[in-house]
């Protein structure tokens, strides 16, 4: 089928999943309903996917990856793919790092982000800071409680 420019705009128009969604805001990148066109830099999420599935099979033990591009080519969309991937399979902890402005508070803005980032929702609908907070536990005491459990049972029993 050959499409007329009329046609691509009229496709473009009525079904762009998109629409809307020029400026991406880091508060979207957490959100639950972001659209995702999964062909659009899927080699860059894949690569994404194959480290972490590294790290899981002990074949690596970290991975630091840095994603740039220029403006409007998918960054964010690719982001936020793999933060909905990660949360879905409910075992990683996913940290978002916008962009920095200076060299010199690199430091200071990355453990912003850090704190941020541990605020927002993870797979278990609780903050990552308190899934973190269950594993160690979890860990140190040789249990195999929920976050959910700690924070409505266990806890308020501890205090």
């Amino acid at each position: 089928m050959i499409a007329t420019t009329s046609t691509i705009d009229e496709l473009i128009t009525n079904q762009n999943p998109f629409a809307g969604h020029i400026v991406v805001r880091p508060q979207q990148i957490w959100g639950k309903s972001y659209p995702d066109v999964p062909s659009i830099n899927s080699q860059a999420s894949n690569a994404v996917f194959d480290a972490v599935e590294q790290i899981r099979k002990g074949k690596r033990e970290t991975v630091g990856i840095t994603i740039t591009a220029e403006k409007g080519l998918g960054k964010s969309h690719l982001i936020s793919r793999v933060r909905h991937r990660l949360e879905t399979e409910g075992d990683a902890l996913f940290i978002y790092m916008g962009k920095y402005d200076s060299l010199n508070q690199i430091k200071y803005q990355f453990l912003q982000a850090v704190a941020s980032s541990l605020r927002a929702f993870g797979g278990q609908q609780v903050m990552q800071w308190q899934e973190i907070a269950a594993a160690l536990i979890n860990e140190a005491k040789n249990c195999n409680y929920t976050p959910q459990q700690y924070i409505s049972n266990i806890y308020p029993n501890w205090c």
